[in-house]
Order: structure tokens, then C-alpha cells, then sequence
């Protein structure tokens, strides 16, 4: 699994971990080895990205109460802000879909609003870029998308995160868990995080602490009109879920699409059926179509496009 991540050194230590468990610790190596990582962040351990499995297993056994109170606290969603490059397609379908209309987004599982930083950060397509003005950053996304959505006006009139346990980049133990939870890799990945954190710290995007299945259903009916289109965003919120909590989550939609536009952007199995990588969708449930427009790793490199610009919007499947 962490292999497939692009994170080789996480690999061995995970299959160390899992050949010859430490009593006491939990069998759930994505937390483990973040309550690591923040012990190294903190001068406190060896940093796990180094691959010292001897290390990191000496780290376990002194640590061992930490990382099972971190187990309790459960996973904290990490995003990176790269991501965005994924998500303004779909809200160009959104645009394109219903034109001359603003759009209000609702970020599921929002972690540290990431995703909702789309006015405050410039992505760089391969052919053109969106620029939003007043800009603090901005990041390259290396994928070509359909020269339609960069002449397509797009107006965010609002946005929100909903999370279970939401990061306010404002507050320093907030910022070290976020890196924690950070995939080792290239410098990039820590530039664009870093970049992601200051945009958030200076403007805050607006997030609001609850459990997402019980309160989204009133934070997207309040939003939803006619005159506007309601974006639901599940980045990787969903992946989360049992069963039986996505059947509810997806029921839950159907419900509230009757009153204005509702679209819905969501990462999902590959098209290409390869384990290491997602696509993304955007959803028009108020008019049962559907776009499954691109593909990438699961955090968001490699990006490849998947359909042709002139599928764009008439053409989309429809929902059975």
C-alpha cells in the first residue's frame, strides 16, 4: 500500500510493523506511523521518512501509549493542496452545466479547508491557468484540460467544511499535525503544503466542527436555490465510510437535490482499473449526468485527462 503511495520508505517500516507486531500498538499503520512522525517533528523520534526500520521500531516500543492515544483520536484527513488542480475542473462542469450562475461549495471531511482555498491560490494547467484575483500562491497542476472551462466564467459566492475534528492553521499544534499526517516524497510536496498553510492561516477558510453524516444534510439544504449551484466536494471523505455510511451519504443527496442545482465532485476507482490511482467525477444530481473527467495518483500526481473537450457539457452520461 505505501509503496503504491510513492513512499517506499513508510513501505518497510509498515511491513515491519505488520511481520512482527509490537503488543500494544494498534494494527492501523497509516496513524501509527504519523504519531511518528510527529514525535520526529517534535525532536522526539527518528523521522520515519528515513526508512530506519530499527529505529522506528525502538521509536514504537518508547512511544507505544502515544500512538495508541492517537489511535483513539482516529485519522485526521490530510490533503494536498494540489488537489485543487482535481476539483476546478468538476466546477467548471458545474459552470458549464448551469451557466450565469454563482456556485456555493460544501467541502465533506474538509480537514484544513484545503480545498475550499480556490479564490485565494492559482492553479497552472499545462495550457492555462486559473487566476483568481488577489492570488496568495500558486501551484502547477502538469495536466491539459479543455480550453472551454478557462473561457467559462466561475463565480465561488461562498464556501464550507464540514469535519469531525477540523485544523485551524492558526494554531501551531494544528500545523505539526497536518504535517504529520504529510506523504514523504520530493521537496515539492512539502512546498505546496507549506504554501497551503500559510494561504489558510491568512485567510481562513470557514469550517464548521460536526459529524459530517448528521450535519450536512441541513448545511446543503441551506444553501440550496435556484439561482445558484450547490457543489458538495468528497475528496476523500467517503473513502472512510462502511458500506452502510455511503449508501446513507449517497440517499442523502438524492434527497436534497429537488430545491436548485445540486453537483456533487467525488474521487473513485481508476477507470484504468489500477489499484495506485483515482478518478475524479463531477455528478449533476438535479439533472442525473455525469462527467468522469480525469485520473491521478492518490495524491493527486501524475494527472491525466480522460475525455475529449468536446464532450463538454452536452454530453455528459446520464445517471440511471
Amino acid at each position: 500500500m505505501f509503496s503504491e503511495h510513492d513512499a517506499s520508505a513508510y513501505g518497510a517500516i509498515a511491513h515491519d510493523f505488520a511481520s512482527d507486531p509490537v503488543p500494544g500498538v494498534p494494527e492501523r499503520p497509516l496513524i501509527v506511523l504519523a504519531a511518528l512522525r510527529r514525535a520526529a517533528l517534535q525532536g522526539r523520534a527518528t523521522d520515519p521518512h528515513a526508512g530506519d526500520v530499527e529505529a522506528a521500531r525502538d521509536d514504537l516500543h518508547r512511544l507505544t501509549n502515544e500512538i495508541a492515544d492517537a489511535a483513539e483520536v482516529g485519522l485526521v484527513q490530510y490533503t494536498d493542496p494540489v488537489r485543487l488542480g482535481d476539483i476546478l475542473p468538476g466546477l467548471w462542469c458545474a459552470a458549464l452545466w448551469y451557466p450565469d450562475r454563482p456556485v456555493r461549495l460544501v467541502e465533506l471531511g474538509a480537514s484544513a479547508g484545503m480545498l475550499l482555498l480556490a479564490e485565494s491560490i492559482s492553479v497552472r494547467f499545462a495550457n492555462g491557468a486559473w487566476a483568481p484575483p488577489g492570488a496568495l500562491g500558486v501551484i502547477d497542476y502538469p495536466m491539459k484540460i479543455p480550453s472551454e472551462f478557462l473561457r467559462t466564467p466561475l463565480a465561488i459566492e461562498s464556501s464550507i467544511g464540514i469535519d469531525l475534528r477540523p485544523l485551524d492553521m492558526r494554531d501551531p499544534e494544528h500545523v505539526e499535525l497536518l504535517h504529520s499526517y504529510a506523504w514523504p516524497g520530493p521537496p515539492a510536496r512539502k512546498e505546496r503544503l507549506d504554501l497551503g498553510i500559510r494561504v489558510a492561516r491568512e485567510r481562513p477558510p470557514p469550517l464548521l466542527h460536526g459529524d459530517v453524516l448528521e450535519v450536512a444534510p441541513d448545511i446543503i439544504r441551506e444553501r440550496l436555490d435556484r439561482e445558484v449551484v450547490t457543489v458538495v466536494i468528497d475528496s476523500a471523505f467517503s473513502h472512510y465510510l462502511p458500506t452502510s455510511s455511503r449508501v446513507k451519504l449517497g440517499r442523502t443527496m438524492d434527497a436534497l437535490c429537488g430545491a436548485g442545482p445540486l453537483v456533487m465532485i467525488s474521487r473513485g476507482l481508476a477507470v484504468s482499473g489500477d489499484p495506485g490511482r483515482s478518478a475524479v467525477r463531477a455528478i449533476d444530481l438535479t439533472g442525473r449526468r455525469r462527467k468522469v473527467y480525469a485520473e491521478m495518483n492518490f495524491i493527486s500526481e501524475s494527472p491525466e485527462w480522460l475525455t475529449s473537450s468536446s464532450n463538454f457539457p452536452a454530453k455528459a452520461e446520464k445517471v440511471q
